[in-house]
């Protein structure tokens, strides 16, 4: 198993977390090894770089693919719930001697004046905290009080989540509006954005066809700003579904065939000196559509071989870095905070505050935040509350996926005397 290398983000060699748990978590999958608690106790002691929050609960859509359910807004539960200063209190303590540098995401929904305060505030006590922003183009109707105040960004992420008319089946329905709001969010990102502008392709099967056209789009010159693309990156991913509504949209494997060979035309297309393209896969869902699609036993020599970072490995497959992120692994990511003043787990988004305020729901509730809350403390007490709830549970999901994927893999050596091609030129074809 390849050894993880010196990397630095700074000042801190990745060396010094030999024992992470995504390395544990690359042993135990690949050997069938039973590493739990192995892996809880280097999550105990992983303290994350990066604040996650959710400050508003409504948005101006409502997309097919969304985690979120629709939703009024939750700004009577903040105010009440003095939601600014208990999240200023932790964004401000953010360790900034961790394996990557300290950052803060306003992952939604909708940006409202009051967020742009605590931006400024951050911008103002904390500058070595990157300021990053996940949109739809709504931004755009605030852009001149974040420019009145004097409040940049770090980076802005605005997704293009197919053609015109996939993006706007998707998002938008009705008005047929979203596709022009986006495009015109990434045109003028550059006028409060100092660094990187991204864009994230959420993939199901309305969309899973236009990888190549939208990277195209992303990849052209921003008329606004034409010594810049409209975006610097492009990040695809896959749906993972929580709500019934997702599950009408979930790829099958005839999908994910098709979006592996447009990933790869894709990468070898745009990948300059700096990577543009990142083909991410969060949770197990879609492994196994995706280890069929590549390969079994290519997928697994690859896994072996793979790099890690804190919270992903990256096997390297066909000249195409495969950025997995393993849930049962996902407190060392970001403290993630909720709108009603709450710290909260993975994929709580796909309930309402009411719905997670009920008795029967409290697993995806850690704590009620406080204004004197203590940042490393906040962590352990989530990672303890993650693996007890779900992160075991999720671990066992994960072993299970790769065990069904080496059984493939060895029926598939079998057959081919020692070789494992993937989808063959037949059945694509016939898909």
């Amino acid at each position: 198993m390849k050894q993880p290398e010196t990397r630095h983000n700074g000042s801190f060699p990745y060396f010094l977390f030999m024992n992470h748990s995504i390395d544990i978590w690359q042993q135990a999958v690949l050997d069938n090894s039973d590493r739990a608690e192995d892996i809880h106790d280097a999550l105990y002691d992983e303290v994350p770089s990066m604040v996650c929050g959710v400050f508003e609960r409504t948005c101006n859509l409502q997309c097919t693919h969304c985690l979120f359910q629709e939703e009024q807004s939750s700004l009577g539960q903040s105010l009440r719930n003095n939601y600014q200063e208990c999240a200023e209190n932790l964004i401000l303590q953010t360790p900034s001697d961790g394996p990557e540098s300290p950052a803060f995401l306003h992952e939604g929904r909708i940006v409202s004046p009051w967020h742009i305060d605590l931006f400024k505030t951050i911008q103002a006590e904390r500058p070595d905290i990157s300021r990053g922003l996940i949109d739809n183009g709504s931004y755009t109707r605030l852009i001149e009080q974040f420019k009145e105040k004097d409040v940049t960004l770090d980076w802005m992420d605005i997704s293009i989540d197919g053609v015109e008319e996939n993006h706007n089946k998707n998002r938008d329905p009705i008005e047929q509006e979203s596709f022009d709001e986006a495009l015109n969010g990434l045109k003028r990102a550059r006028e409060i954005v100092e660094g990187r502008v991204t864009s994230l392709m959420t993939l199901q099967t309305i969309n899973y066809a236009d990888v190549p056209d939208v990277a195209d789009v992303l990849f052209q010159t921003n008329p606004e700003h034409p010594s810049h693309d409209l975006a610097d990156e492009m990040h695809i991913t896959f749906m993972v579904p929580h709500l019934r509504r997702n599950h009408a949209i979930d790829i099958e494997q005839r999908h994910m065939n098709k979006i592996w060979t447009d990933v790869k035309q894709t990468v070898h297309q745009h990948r300059g000196r700096t990577d543009k393209v990142f083909f991410k896969v969060y949770g197990h869902h879609h492994l196994e559509l995706l280890a069929e699609a590549i390969g079994n036993k290519k997928f697994l020599d690859a896994l072996e071989d793979a790099e890690t970072r804190p919270g992903t490995i990256i096997p390297e497959i066909e000249g195409v870095p495969v950025h997995i992120y393993p849930y049962s692994i996902f407190p060392q990511e970001c403290l993630f905070l909720d709108a009603d003043s709450t710290q909260r787990v993975a994929h709580s988004q796909s309930m309402t505050l009411q719905e997670l305020h009920r008795p029967e729901n409290q697993e995806y509730t850690v704590q009620r935040l406080s204004p004197h809350m203590d940042y490393e403390e906040a962590h352990r007490t989530a990672v303890t509350h993650w693996w007890n709830n779900f992160g075991e549970a999720y671990l066992q999901k994960e072993a299970e996926v790769m065990s069904k994927i080496r059984a493939k893999a060895d029926e598939t050596t079998d057959i081919n005397s020692g070789e494992d091609y993937g989808v063959c030129d037949n059945q694509k074809a016939r898909l």
